[in-house]
């Protein structure tokens, strides 16, 4: 599943108000109105002042599914998310969760309020190394310190790589296997049983230390 966060532009206004408004963003909001166009419009403004304040949107491949707004209060980031109904429940908050946290250049503290009745959410935050520090009138905060390492950014880069490499590498492996059930149909069937042997003793291996 390729998701991408990329930054808010001024084309993405009129879809971050349609998620702000849609029926499970406003239920789980601490403020559950419908947004009037001009309401919004005025409340970006605001927002874009302070030079900290963060909107992403979230991809998957081309198609925005989300966004994820971090809101600079004092001396933290306050987090929220939301994901377009139409591809809740498939794991996707919490790839966002991870492709934000490859954005921060310095150790940041990040919080999240959090209404109780919000358990989709509540589990988001816990899977994501979120701590819950208070609860105050049924709504919960969650905190997460983000350390940043220059070696983990290069890590991650490194892997991103590889991955490139592979999926080519795998195209790779299956144009040489087709060449082969090509050229020798039954000489390859005998090949590919003894591949396949190896790679079921690979896996009993690996199940040993994985133990």
């Amino acid at each position: 599943m390729n998701i991408s966060i990329k930054p808010f532009t001024l084309n993405d206004e009129n879809y971050l108000l349609k998620i702000r408004n849609q029926k499970s963003t406003r239920l789980n909001s601490l403020n559950k109105s419908i947004i009037l166009k001009k309401d919004h419009s005025n409340w970006l403004k605001n927002f874009k002042k302070n030079k900290k304040n963060i909107i992403y949107i979230i991809y998957l491949s081309s198609i925005k599914i989300g966004y994820i707004r971090l809101d600079w209060i004092e001396y933290c980031f306050f987090l929220s998310i939301a994901i377009d109904e139409k591809f809740q429940s498939k794991g996707i908050a919490g790839k966002s969760m991870l492709e934000l946290e490859k954005k921060f250049k310095t150790t940041r503290l990040v919080m999240s309020k959090v209404k109780s009745s919000n358990t989709s959410s509540i589990t988001l935050f816990k899977r994501s190394g979120y701590s819950l520090i208070f609860t105050d009138n049924k709504i919960l905060y969650f905190s997460k310190i983000y350390k940043f390492s220059t070696s983990l950014l290069k890590s991650l880069e490194i892997i991103n790589e590889i991955e490139k490499v592979r999926k080519g590498n795998n195209l790779n492996w299956m144009d040489i296997l087709r060449l082969s059930f090509k050229s020798d149909l039954e000489q390859s069937k005998k090949i590919f049983r003894k591949i396949n042997s190896s790679d079921k003793k690979i896996n009993s291996l690996s199940q040993k230390l994985s133990k």
